[in-house]
C-alpha cells in the first residue's frame, strides 16, 4: 500500500472523532475571545534613556561597552523589584495604590544598541505616562547611587588614613620644637642624636602623607571617570492603546485547542485498545494467525458496500489462503467440525465462512456448512437457497420425538437431516440452513445438536458451522464445546484487545480449542505485500466451479 493510502487508512479512523476536531477549538477559541473582551482596555506610553560612559576615549570601545551596560541594565530593571517600589512610592500622591499596582513597566534594549526602552503598562493613559516618566528617573537614580558607592569605601578608607598621617606630622613638629627649647640644658650629644630622630621621623611621615593624598586624589578621578551616564531621550508624551488581543488570543486558543483534540483522539485510541495487527493478537492468544481478509474496494480503490456474489468473487484467494492455513494449522482426521464464531455481529464471520466452504469444495473437499445462528440466519442468504426446513426444524422434530418416547439426553439421530446441495460449490457443498423462524423455543444448545454435528462430520471431510457472536449469545459457547474447533473472527477496526483476549479465556473455560483467528475488514498495509496482490478479485483465472472467468469490463482474458 502506498504512503498516501496508508496516512488516509489512520486519517478514516480519526475523522470517527470529528465531533471533538470541532468542540476543542470552538470551545478554547470562544472561551478565549470573550475572556479577552471582558478585560479593560490597556495603554502603553514608553521613555527612551541613552545609556553611555566617560571612561573610555575609544568611540568603538566606548559604543561597545555602552551596548553591553545597556543589556546589563534591562536585566537589572527586571530583576530588581526596588525600582518598581521607588517609582510606585513616587507617584502615590498622584494615584491610587490599587491603580499603582495594577501598572507594570519593563525595560527592552534593541539588539546592539544603546538606548534602553521603559515601557509602562496600565488602565489609564495618564498613568502609564508618568508611570513611564518616573521609572526612568527612578531608574536613573539608581544607577548614579550604585556609581557613588563603587569608590564611597575606598575614598572614605584614604580620607581616615591621611588625616592620621598629618596629624603625626604635625605631633612631631610639635615634639622638635620643644627639643630646640632645651638645647642649652642638654648635652650637644643628646640633642643632635634626638634632633636627627625627629627630623627622619618627620621626613617619612610627610612622605606618606603625600602618597596617601596622591591615591585619594586618584581614586576621587577615577570614581568621576568611571560614571557611567544615563541620558534622557525625551520623557514619554501620550500612552498608546494596545491592539485587542480578542481575535488573536481566539486564533490561538483555537489552534491549541486543535492540538489538545488531537492529542485526546490519540488517547481515546489507546484507551479503545484496538488490535494492530493479526500476528499481534495472534501472539498476545498464543494461536495461530490464520488469515486476513481486506474491505471491499471498487474499481478505483474506494471501499464501498456491495454483494455477497461480489465480495466472494473479490476474496477468493483470500478465502483460498485462510483454507489452507486452517488444512496445514488446524483441520485433521479428527478435527472436522469447525465453529467460525466473531465477537460481535457484523463482524463478517458469514460471508468469511462460506468463502472458506466455496474455497474448500473447489478443492474436491466435501463440505457441509450449517447455519446455527437461529437469531440472524444468512447463509441461505449469500447462497441464494431457501430457508423453509432447515437446523431449527429438525431440532424442533427430534424434541418432540425424544419427549414423545421419553428418551434421555443421549438420544441417536433418527430424522434426515435438511440438505441443500449448493449448485456452485461443484458437487461437493452441502448447506443446512437455520430453518423457519415459527420455531422460536429451539436453541442450538439443546442436545440433539451433538448429533447432528456428528453426523454431519461422519458425512463430509469438513463441517463449517456459522455460530452466533461469542460475546452476544451463550449459545455460541455451547457451541464453542461440541465442535472439533473453533475459528473466531475479529474486525481489528471495531475490537479491542481486551475483547478478543476475554474471548479467549471463555473459550478455554468450556474446554473449547481455538484452532486460530481471522482477521476481516482488515487494511491491506497491514496483510503484507503478498496479501495485497490481486485485492481486486481478478487475479485467480479460474472461478469456485473450475470455468475459465472473463474480465466483465472488456471480455478480454484475466490476467
Amino acid at each position: 500500500m502506498e504512503l498516501y493510502e496508508v496516512i488516509g487508512v489512520h486519517l478514516r479512523h480519526a475523522l470517527r472523532w470529528w465531533w471533538l476536531f470541532v468542540l476543542f477549538p470552538a470551545v478554547a477559541g470562544i472561551s478565549a475571545f470573550v475572556f479577552s473582551m471582558a478585560q479593560a482596555p490597556a495603554y502603553v506610553a514608553t521613555a527612551n534613556l541613552l545609556v553611555g560612559t566617560s571612561y573610555n576615549t575609544n568611540l568603538t570601545d566606548s559604543l561597545y561597552a555602552g551596548s553591553a551596560l545597556a543589556k546589563t541594565f534591562g536585566q537589572l530593571f527586571k530583576t530588581d523589584s526596588a525600582i518598581l517600589a521607588q517609582t510606585r512610592l513616587s507617584l502615590s500622591k498622584q494615584f491610587n495604590e490599587g491603580l499603582l499596582r495594577a501598572t507594570t513597566a519593563t525595560a527592552n534594549v534593541a539588539k546592539d544598541g544603546q538606548v534602553l526602552s521603559i515601557t509602562a503598562e496600565a488602565p489609564y493613559p495618564a498613568v502609564a505616562t508618568a508611570f513611564a516618566n518616573a521609572a526612568a528617573a527612578s531608574f536613573t537614580k539608581y544607577i548614579a547611587a550604585m556609581a557613588q558607592t563603587r569608590f564611597h569605601d575606598l575614598l572614605q578608607d584614604l580620607d581616615v588614613q591621611l588625616k592620621e598621617a598629618r596629624a603625626g606630622v604635625s605631633a612631631s613638629r610639635t615634639e622638635l620644637a620643644g627639643l630646640q627649647a632645651q638645647k642649652t640644658a642638654m648635652a650637644p650629644e643628646d640633642f643632635a642624636r634626638e634632633e636627627a630622630r625627629l627630623q627622619g621621623q618627620i621626613a617619612t611621615q610627610n612622605d606618606t602623607a603625600v602618597r596617601l593624598q596622591e591615591s585619594y586624589t586618584s581614586t576621587r578621578i577615577a570614581s568621576t571617570l568611571h560614571q557611567t551616564n544615563l541620558i534622557p531621550l525625551g520623557q514619554a508624551e501620550g500612552a498608546a492603546q494596545v491592539a485587542d488581543p480578542a481575535y488573536r488570543n481566539g486564533l490561538f486558543a483555537g489552534v491549541l485547542g486543535l492540538v489538545l483534540a488531537i492529542g485526546a483522539i490519540f488517547l481515546l485510541e489507546f484507551i479503545r485498545d484496538h488490535p494492530v495487527g493479526l500476528y499481534q493478537a495472534a501472539g498476545v492468544l498464543q494461536v495461530e494467525a490464520l488469515g486476513t481478509i481486506p474491505h471491499y474496494r471498487d474499481a478505483r480503490g474506494r471501499r464501498r458496500k456491495a454483494s455477497y456474489e461480489t465480495m466472494l468473487e473479490q476474496s477468493e484467494e483470500y478465502y483460498r489462503i485462510l483454507r489452507l492455513n486452517l488444512q496445514n494449522y488446524g483441520v485433521s482426521e479428527t478435527t472436522r467440525t469447525v465453529l467460525m464464531t466473531s465477537l460481535r455481529a457484523g463482524d463478517g464471520k458469514s460471508i468469511s465462512l462460506a468463502g472458506v466452504a466455496l474455497a474448500s469444495a473447489a478443492d474436491g473437499q466435501r463440505v457441509t456448512v450449517i447455519d446455527a445462528d437461529l437469531r440472524r440466519p444468512s447463509q441461505h442468504v449469500i447462497f441464494g437457497m431457501e430457508n423453509r426446513r432447515g437446523l431449527s426444524c429438525c431440532l424442533a422434530d427430534e424434541l418432540r420425538d425424544a419427549r414423545a418416547r421419553k428418551m434421555g439426553d443421549d438420544v441417536p439421530l433418527r430424522l434426515s437431516l435438511p440438505y441443500n446441495d449448493v449448485p456452485r460449490g461443484a458437487g461437493g457443498l452441502r448447506l443446512i440452513t437455520a430453518g423457519s423462524s415459527d420455531e422460536t423455543n429451539v436453541r442450538v444448545d439443546c442436545p440433539p445438536m451433538k448429533a447432528v454435528l456428528e453426523r454431519c462430520g461422519s458425512e463430509a471431510d469438513l463441517v463449517l458451522v456459522d455460530g452466533p457472536p461469542l460475546l452476544a449469545a451463550a449459545e455460541a459457547l455451547s457451541l464453542a464445546k461440541r465442535v472439533d474447533g473453533v475459528l473466531l473472527l475479529v474486525d481489528p477496526a471495531a475490537s479491542a484487545m481486551r475483547d478478543v483476549v476475554r474471548a479467549k479465556r471463555m473459550l478455554d473455560n468450556v474446554g473449547a480449542s481455538l484452532l486460530g483467528i481471522v482477521f476481516n475488514k482488515a487494511e491491506a498495509f497491514s496483510m503484507g505485500y503478498y496479501y495485497s496482490y490481486g485485492r481486486d478479485g481478478r487475479d485467480g483465472r479460474y472461478g469456485w466451479d473450475g470455468r475459465e472467468r472473463r474480465d466483465r469490463r472488456d471480455g478480454a482474458d484475466s490476467k
